[in-house]
């Protein structure tokens, strides 16, 4: 995480870091990202929203 790059990169999960850039969906629950989905934690799903409308 520390070597990738802060403003493109979050931790969606504690197992999961993405690329705000390669987002196709995002809900309550999960993120989709090419028709895979990615769990999100309530701790970062307003981070990553707001990540992504900036």
């Amino acid at each position: 995480m520390e070597k990738l790059p802060s403003n493109k990169f979050y931790r969606a999960h504690k197992s999961y870091i993405v690329n705000v850039d390669h987002i196709d969906a995002i809900n309550s629950k999960d993120i989709m990202i090419n028709n895979t989905l990615i769990p999100i934690s309530k701790d970062f799903k307003e981070f990553i929203i707001s990540a992504m409308n900036s």
